[in-house]
C-alpha cells in the first residue's frame, strides 16, 4: 500500500473519531451558551465573551485535534497542494460546527472553528516540513 493510499485510510477513520468526538452524544446540555445561528452569528465572533469564555486547556485540545488531520491531508494531496489540505481541513471543522447547530447538546463556537483551523495548519506545516526533510516521504507526497 502506497503512502498516499495509506494516508487516505488514515484520514476516514481519523475523520470518524473527530465526528465521534465532536457529534456524538455527550453527559450534558447546555443549550443556553449559544448564539442563535453559531459560527454564523456576528455578534458571536465580534463579542468578547466569545474569546475570553472557554479555557486553554479546551482550546490546546482543539488545535490538537485537527493536527493529525492536518498532516494526514499533506500527505494524501501530495505537498504541493498543501493550501487543498488547508481548505479541506477548514470545510471539515466548519461542517462540524454548522452540523451542531440544531444540536441541543453541543454549542456552534466561534473558538472551536479558529482552534481547529491553527490545528490543521499546524500539521500541514510539520508534514510539509518533514516531507522537505526526507526525501522518500517528499517523493511520496507529491
Amino acid at each position: 500500500m502506497t503512502l498516499r493510499r495509506l494516508a487516505l485510510v488514515g484520514i476516514v477513520l481519523y475523520a470518524g473519531l473527530i465526528g465521534w468526538a465532536t457529534l456524538g452524544p455527550v453527559p450534558w446540555r447546555n443549550p443556553a451558551n449559544e448564539a442563535a445561528n453559531g459560527v454564523f452569528s456576528f455578534g458571536l465572533w465580534t463579542d468578547a465573551t466569545t474569546w475570553s469564555q472557554g479555557t486553554l486547556r479546551e482550546f490546546v485540545a482543539n488545535v490538537l485535534m485537527f493536527l493529525p488531520l492536518g498532516a494526514l491531508l499533506v500527505v494524501a494531496v501530495g505537498i504541493r497542494r498543501w493550501w487543498l489540505a488547508v481548505l479541506i481541513a477548514i470545510g471539515a471543522t466548519l461542517a462540524i460546527e454548522v452540523a451542531q447547530l440544531p444540536m441541543d447538546d453541543r454549542i456552534s463556537d466561534p473558538r472551536d472553528l479558529v482552534a481547529n483551523t491553527v490545528g490543521a495548519l499546524v500539521g500541514v506545516a510539520l508534514a510539509a516540513r518533514l516531507a522537505r526533510r526526507r526525501p522518500a516521504l517528499n517523493a511520496a507526497a507529491r
